[in-house]
């Protein structure tokens, strides 16, 4: 079976954290943005900046790395690589942003330490947390 390479992207403001859910069509619960590293050698901090405007709309730079994370799903093997971007204190506190243009997600910030983040998207906010 082969492996897929993934980032996901803690985006915080001060001490909150960056959450969406996907429309109503879509039940996969509260996410933080991330997603597939293209092939030919995208590295993963190229990926972290590249997903953020994509399911976003934020351009964000300087992701710091905070680790990755291997894991077996029924369907593939999955290595995720886990940063932590910030966001402009001037971000609104919640909006709608239309990604890949059919799925609408609504953005919104929270607290990590309070909201449910569907797993294993959440694995790595001890690491986050150590730096807000």
């Amino acid at each position: 079976m082969s492996e897929r390479n993934r980032v996901v992207c803690y985006i915080t403001r001060g001490k909150q954290l960056l959450v969406f859910k996907h429309d109503a069509d879509y039940e996969a619960g509260i996410q933080v943005p991330g997603g597939g590293i293209e092939p030919g050698g995208e590295s993963p901090e190229a990926a972290a900046i590249r997903e953020s405007p994509e399911e976003t709309g934020l351009s964000l730079k300087n992701p710091m790395f905070l680790g990755s994370k291997r894991y077996a799903f029924e369907t593939s093997n999955q290595h995720w690589h886990f940063f932590w971007l910030e966001a402009p204190e001037s971000t609104p506190d919640s909006w709608e942003h239309c990604a890949e243009n059919q799925y609408t997600f609504y953005h919104r910030f929270a607290n990590p330490k309070t909201t449910e983040i569907y797993w294993p998207m959440g694995d790595f906010l001890p690491q986050l947390e150590e730096h807000l």
